[in-house]
């Protein structure tokens, strides 16, 4: 038994001592008044108050830390009981003297350990030596009987036996509850251990998982890469496939623009070729966007003004990833977070630009390359598309006028002819010849001759467009003027034009100017001709009449 737990017992049982003494005086002090003598109750008055102050300064003392003087003090206490007990015999003090005696007996118990048989035994016989050393005095002075004596000899038996026995029990009580008490200390510790251990594998599983946490990030972010790699090489295949399956240039920014704005999750891909980029004489652009209608309009408005041109002939790439609100007049607020502009520089000439625009901010980080890659790729699909259409002019234009020479002026109109009779519209042709062409070349020479096909060529040219018709040189000094949609009135009026242009034609030569004229004849599907692989037959009939009657005039094709 620990000697902290020892301390606690005789600390309790000393409390209940010095009560029980307290008691047992108070109950002789009113004893003592009642029979109203001091003789009867005189000797345990005394006895009482004198253990009752010997009580008060061993609790005071706390003697009952310092086991030999306590158990002196208790030795002499119990001897006193003892005494009383056999003095007195039965009597209702005895209440008193066996409760003082059992307390008295404990404490002796406990002060010894009580959990130790050996010293419960010891106590025992300790206990019994007051007794039997008042048993030989009362022996001695003969003053109680022999049967009366006996029966306190039993009756103190009695009482040590049942206090041995007590003590016992509590003993195997003390030592089961301490066993128990071990036991629950040594799974507690065991416990305790478990935990902690626990708790180190909680530690090192969630730093574990910590660990795979950014291990799965890393790996997430890697397979995002890997993902926006195979994305833009998926997207350089499909270009590259385009540029070698196409020499178109509109066809080929319609399936870019297309391609780049569906793969890479943008909301706005447009490209932009300045005049002459590819034998082009105006601005031409394709924009493929998720913008609203109004969005995409605004866009268009501002790309076909040429406000990127700034940009363009910056020749540096142009990015954005924070856009503010107002600061790019063509991007409506909150649509476009990011925008990158790349201009297309081929051998140090501006040729246009790729807008890119993304609804995320900071998109255009580290993915330039990958557009750097578009811009070479387009480039290459510019110089491709060059070299078809001069290849093109060359096979299907005049060299020295630029208009379409015979040969593919003759697929023109067979596919004019063909779609004004599908879809039932008229279809004009004028054929015009130059009044005494060969006189020029004989007067002034043929360099001469050829400056004034080249500016007769350039006005056909030129009322060509500003009609939506189709000028071709038909040989020598013969040209064409396809015009789709236009009746035979209408055809007249604008040949007409241009004969009045051709005759202000002045050319200079020496000291003068050549001037010259044209003959011109006009046939008209279906209103002059019903049969429309001749319209060309009659208008070439028509200009000989006009040649018959002295040049210099418009001749209807007289109807079938």
């Amino acid at each position: 038994m620990k000697r902290e737990d020892i301390y606690c017992n005789l600390r309790k049982y000393s409390s209940i001592h010095l009560g029980t003494m307290s008691v047992f005086l108070i109950y002789l002090l009113i004893q003592a008044l009642i029979e109203d003598t001091m003789q009867i109750g005189r000797g345990s008055l005394i006895t009482a108050a004198i253990l009752l102050f010997v009580d008060i300064v061993c609790e005071m003392s706390c003697l009952w830390e310092k086991r030999v003087p306590w158990t002196i003090v208790r030795a002499g206490e119990l001897s006193v009981f003892t005494f009383y007990f056999f003095e007195k015999g039965i009597s209702c003090c005895l209440v008193f003297y066996i409760a003082a005696c059992v307390i008295t007996v404990l404490e002796l118990f406990y002060a010894f350990d009580i959990t130790d048989v050996r010293n419960r035994n010891i106590v025992l016989v300790g206990a019994a030596v007051p007794a039997l050393i008042t048993i030989l005095i009362n022996i001695a002075r003969s003053g109680i009987h022999s049967q009366n004596l006996f029966g306190m000899v039993c009756a103190y038996g009695v009482l040590l036996f049942m206090t041995g026995r007590i003590a016992e029990a509590m003993g195997e009580q003390i030592t089961g509850y301490e066993e128990n008490l071990f036991e629950q200390k040594r799974m507690a510790e065991f416990t305790k251990e478990t935990n902690r251990a626990l708790y180190e594998q909680q530690e090192k599983v969630k730093r574990t998982n910590e660990e795979l946490g950014l291990q799965k990030i890393k790996l997430e972010e890697a397979n995002q890469k890997i993902n926006n790699v195979n994305s833009e090489m998926m997207i350089q295949n499909i270009i590259m496939k385009y540029i070698s399956t196409s020499l178109e240039i509109n066809t080929l920014m319609k399936y870019i623009t297309e391609s780049v704005l569906e793969s890479s999750g943008l909301n706005l891909c447009a490209i932009v070729l300045k005049p002459g980029a590819v034998e082009n004489e105006t601005s031409i652009y394709e924009i493929r966007t998720r913008l609203k209608e109004d969005a995409n309009r605004l866009l268009e408005e501002y790309i076909s003004s040429n406000y990127l041109d700034s940009y363009i002939e910056s020749k540096e790439i142009f990015v954005d990833n924070y856009i503010k609100d107002g600061v790019y007049p063509f991007i409506r607020n909150n649509e476009v977070c990011s925008l990158m502009i790349l201009p297309l520089v081929n051998q140090g000439t501006a040729m246009g630009a790729i807008l890119c625009g993304h609804g995320a901010y900071d998109y255009f980080e580290d993915n330039c390359s990958f557009y750097e890659t578009i811009v070479s790729q387009f480039l290459i699909a510019l110089n491709n598309a060059n070299l078809y259409a001069k290849m093109q002019q060359m096979a299907h234009k005049d060299s020295m006028t630029g208009l379409y020479n015979r040969g593919h002026l003759n697929y023109m109109v067979d596919r004019c002819s063909k779609e004004a009779v599908e879809q039932n519209k008229v279809l004009s042709i004028a054929l015009f010849d130059i009044d005494h062409f060969k006189k020029i070349n004989d007067t002034y020479g043929h360099l001469l001759g050829d400056a004034v096909i080249k500016e007769i060529s350039r006005l056909a040219s030129k009322v060509a467009k500003t009609y939506d018709g189709i000028a071709g040189r038909y040989g020598g000094e013969e040209f064409v003027l396809v015009l789709p949609g236009r009746s035979k009135m209408e055809a007249k009026k604008i040949i007409e034009e241009l004969r009045e242009q051709i005759n202000e034609i002045q050319i200079p030569y020496e000291d003068g100017v050549v001037t010259t004229r044209i003959s011109a004849g006009l046939s008209c599907y279906p209103e002059t001709c019903t049969r429309i692989n001749e319209l060309l037959r009659r208008a070439d009939t028509a200009m000989y009449e006009s040649k018959d009657s002295g040049g210099d005039a418009v001749t209807i094709d007289s109807k079938e």
